[in-house]
């Protein structure tokens, strides 16, 4: 499984990329259609500081959703994730709420995307992108 770092600084912030190399964390978060969009800074912004301290606290900016999914929240906006270790947060994907509540496929598509991780780190297959880019450019 290859993996993509977003950010990091206390806490390393990275996203789970499919089969064909495609993060859908990293498409979701380029898909915003303005630079100026309000939303979009929250999330960027609430990203960031989650890497330097933590995920939040606030149920208004981050909330568990059960199985070991969290979301990160703005108004519009969601990212899921779950935690490996002690400051690792894996990003599955994200999307922009449509409805009041997580809808279950977004929630069912974090919790595959969580198994086949650890199925992976299990079987020693978690690889990071930039780090594969290295290895074949040495």
């Amino acid at each position: 499984m290859q993996l993509q770092e977003v950010i990091r600084d206390q806490w390393r912030v990275v996203a789970v990329c499919d089969s064909g190399g495609d993060c859908p964390l990293l498409d979701f978060l380029g898909s915003f259609e303005e630079p100026g969009d309000a939303e979009a800074r929250k999330m960027m912004a609430l990203i960031k500081w989650t890497s330097r301290d933590g995920p939040p606290k606030n149920k208004e900016k981050s909330n568990p959703l059960g199985d070991y999914i969290f979301e990160l929240k703005t108004t519009s906006y969601r990212v899921l994730y779950f935690f490996d270790g002690d400051r690792l947060i894996v990003c599955s994907h994200g999307f922009r709420k449509q409805t009041k509540k997580c809808p279950p496929g977004e929630k069912a598509s974090a919790v595959k995307t969580r198994q086949e991780y650890f199925e992976a780190k299990k079987q020693g297959g978690l690889v990071f992108k930039d780090e594969q880019k290295q290895r074949s450019e040495e």
